[in-house]
This record gives C-alpha cells, structure tokens and sequence, in this order.
C-alpha cells in the first residue's frame, strides 16, 4: 500500500447478468467492497483527482479502507498563499465538517489560518468516505466469474452496483477558501467534487495479493481515486 510520503512527493513532480437476489450478493467467509469515484469538477491524472489553475495545484488521495480523504496544495506563485479554514469545509452527502471552528481548532488541530510559502504545499488528512459498508443492493446489480486472483483454478464470484451522480450513496465535496492577503481580503473558492460511481464485492483473497486470514498484501485493484471496506 502507498506510504503517505509517497503520495505527498507526487505533488513536485508535478461487468455479467442480473439477478434477484435482495441481500448482499456475495458473502464468502471473508469480502472486500471496491469502491470507485468519478470526478465532477476534477481532473483524473496517473489516477490521481487534480485541480489546477494559474495559482495552485490540489491532489487527493483516498486509497484506505473506508476511503481517507487526503489532500495537498501546492502554490505555484511567488507570492504567500493563505487558506482560510473558517471558511472551508468538508461536505459528505450534503453533511458539512468545517476544518476549524470559530473559537477552537478541530481535532485534527486545524489553525484558523494556513500559510502556504511560494513554490511550497502543505497537506491535509480530513475524515473517511464512510463509516460501514455499502447495503443497499436491491435488484439491479450485474454478476460476473473470474478465477480467483491467489488461485486461479477456482472461480469466484464478483458483483458489482452502477451510480449516477443524483443516485449514489456517497458524494463528495472539497471547499476551500484562499486568499494571496494576511488579511484574507479578495477571497478565492475553490469547490471540488466527486461521487462514487460503482461498488463491487468480492472475495477478500481475490481482492488483495498474498492474502492470508491475518495479513493482507497489496493490490491491483488499487488506485487514489478509489477505495475499499474491509467488510469482514
């Protein structure tokens, strides 16, 4: 799995047939949800969600389990950057976190104000995608056999839900607040967005590489645009 640093030093470098089951459709001993995103307002680079224009870059990174929101922002001027966390927030399925309060920092002590220097990022770990796995199947899932990834004389089975962006069970939004004035005059916003686009469950074993009861490896499946519940 990718180490935070590596998603930080990135930044200076800049599918089968329908069935009626109701319940959930594949429950081996132990399975994984995929969850995969799609960018409204944000660019898809090496995988990456990106926003730029003449001033700052943004990348995410939410690959973890139950989806990590993490983000850095890079000035790309000569001048000092501020980011007003009064003013920017977190907003899950309409539900908005700021990033600071009024009177306090967040738990994440989050300052009031941040200070970008020129030609410098600073990076931000906010809450998950999720807090439990996706339910909520119904009839309209598609089904498809594979042979599994750690053995492939067995088949197993992955099953897989499609969304839009006014039907999905999870959408995104990054509202950030800048300025270029130590007194956050002449304000710019930022307001980045992303849903989740399909959810597939498979068998915890096809999912990871070497997986094993009590470890797991790495994946393909693995993206920063996307991310995975561990279900059980």
């Amino acid at each position: 799995m990718k180490k935070l640093i590596g998603f930080f030093a990135l930044i200076l470098l800049l599918a089968g047939c329908k069935t009626s089951q109701v319940s959930v459709p594949v429950e081996p001993e132990s399975y994984v949800q995929l969850y995969e995103t799609q960018g409204v307002n944000i660019s898809a680079k090496n995988n990456y969600y990106v926003y730029e224009n003449d001033s700052i870059k943004i990348i995410y990174d939410f690959w973890s389990d139950k989806g990590k929101i993490r983000f850095s922002v890079y000035n790309k001027t000569n001048k000092p950057l501020y980011i007003n966390w009064l003013k920017s927030t977190c907003i899950l399925n309409s539900s908005s976190t700021a990033y600071a309060s009024g009177t306090t920092a967040t738990a994440c002590d989050q300052p009031k104000i941040g200070f970008i220097p020129p030609k410098a990022y600073i990076s931000k770990i906010g809450p998950d995608m999720t807090t439990r796995h996706f339910s909520d199947w119904g009839t309209d899932y598609t089904k498809s056999t594979e042979p599994r990834h750690d053995n492939a004389k067995i088949t197993t089975s992955i099953s897989s839900k499609q969304f839009t962006k006014e039907n999905s069970p999870i959408t995104f939004r990054n509202y950030l607040s800048f300025s270029f004035r130590d007194d956050l005059s002449s304000e710019f916003v930022v307001d980045n967005e992303c849903f989740v686009k399909k959810i597939s469950v498979m068998d915890t074993r096809h999912f990871w590489d070497g997986a094993t009861q009590t470890s797991q490896g790495t994946t393909r499946f693995e993206k920063p645009s996307d991310f995975y519940v561990k279900v059980r």
